[in-house]
């Protein structure tokens, strides 16, 4: 888990959960949460396409992390 400290948020704070997937051993299901507020406004749709591009980027790099 973990909290933003300081930036242009009033609150930005989440966690990763990472539970066997479907009693396979070798598969893992990882639950990822996200509570952010930004300072300013920003369009709902920024917001998604932001989360779209990089929580694939952070999956991706988590699974090259766990494989080496």
């Amino acid at each position: 888990s973990w909290t933003f400290v300081e930036g242009d948020y009033t609150a930005n704070s989440g966690q990763w959960t990472l539970v066997p997937w479907d009693g396979d051993a070798t598969r893992t299901l990882a639950v990822y949460e996200q509570h952010v507020n930004a300072a300013l406004p920003i369009p709902d749709g920024m917001q998604r396409a932001g989360q779209l591009r990089n929580v694939p980027g952070i999956v991706e790099k988590l699974r090259r992390h766990v494989e080496d």
